[in-house]
């Protein structure tokens, strides 16, 4: 099994588990902020693929709050997309060097 069908495997885990919560519309910002925060400290430890992981799993829980017309949730949003760009950033600099 190759790195590219061990992460999709973990993309469908993650959404199974999504469908499976049942997301507290208040609490959830919350559980986005610590994702964020453990993703940021797993890019700092160069686990870029659990970084990754963490901030897809922000996402389908931003998706969730966008569809259920959650307030205030824009910063959060703006927030995954930057480490997760910081992430990629971060892989492919040492991929390259």
């Amino acid at each position: 099994m190759n790195q590219n069908q061990c992460n999709e495997l973990q993309v469908e885990s993650y959404s199974e588990d999504l469908q499976q919560l049942e997301i507290n519309i208040d609490s959830a910002p919350i559980l986005v902020n610590e994702l964020n925060e453990n993703a940021l400290n797993a890019i700092c430890s160069e686990r870029y693929d659990k970084g990754s992981a963490l901030l897809l799993k922000c996402q389908q829980i931003l998706e969730y709050l966008h569809i259920n017309n959650c307030e205030n949730c824009a910063i959060f949003e703006l927030i995954t997309i930057h480490n997760l760009a910081l992430c990629y950033q971060k892989y492919l600099i040492t991929v390259f060097t």
